[in-house]
């Protein structure tokens, strides 16, 4: 991997934590970057094929 994609992924770390502070690369992060594209296009396969299945639990208050 090229050192500019190594910083761009420590940016865009340091962005995801909030303002005024910086993240030195790790390993870590782009492990962290492929289970979170690994997740998102597991979603997007089950939703094509309609894995997904809606169930509604209404909330009641029972008063004694």
């Amino acid at each position: 991997m090229s050192f500019l994609k190594n910083a761009d992924s420590a940016m865009y770390h340091a962005k995801s934590i909030g303002k005024n502070n910086y993240q030195f690369y790790s390993k870590a992060l782009n492990v962290a970057a492929f289970e979170s594209l690994d997740m998102e296009n597991s979603l997007r396969h089950a939703l094509e094929r309609r894995e997904f299945e809606l169930y509604y639990q209404p909330k009641i208050e029972v008063k004694k």
